[in-house]
């Protein structure tokens, strides 16, 4: 019987530690999303109406300053995405964020069903200012 609650604890965990690890991996998205441009232009009022959202949807696990660091994301195996990484953002396109926001993965979920396409957009361009240092 030990070895039985052994052997089950041993899979529980070796999924749990192949998931954390394969989301830290990367989480890479298609090539054909990467060149997708967003359609919508980041001015003053859409960055708004994705805070909205942001602070609706988003705020819980990316935390307020989208540091990764919300209420649920700091207790959370696999982290939330730090939107302050300048690197990382610069690295991602539009495409690949909407990509992301629309599918999930793992404890992120797909908003694909709950946002409008142009919501998740709104998010992005809210999302890219994280990132951007603040003028003294």
């Amino acid at each position: 019987m030990k070895s039985k609650h052994l052997m089950v604890s041993s899979i529980i965990l070796l999924t749990i530690t192949t998931l954390a690890y394969s989301h830290n991996m990367g989480w890479i998205a298609p090539d054909n999303v990467k060149a997708i441009k967003n359609p919508i232009q980041a001015d003053t009022t859409s960055i708004e109406r994705g805070a909205k959202t942001y602070k609706e949807k988003c705020v819980i696990c990316h935390g307020e300053k989208g540091d990764g660091k919300g209420v649920v994301g700091a207790n959370l195996t696999v982290k939330p995405s730090n939107f302050t990484d300048k690197e990382m953002m610069d690295e991602m396109t539009d495409g690949e964020i909407f990509w992301k926001i629309s599918t999930g993965k793992g404890p992120m979920p797909s908003w694909k069903d709950k946002l409008k396409e142009s919501e998740i957009w709104d998010l992005v361009n809210h999302i890219r200012k994280f990132s951007v240092p603040e003028k003294k």
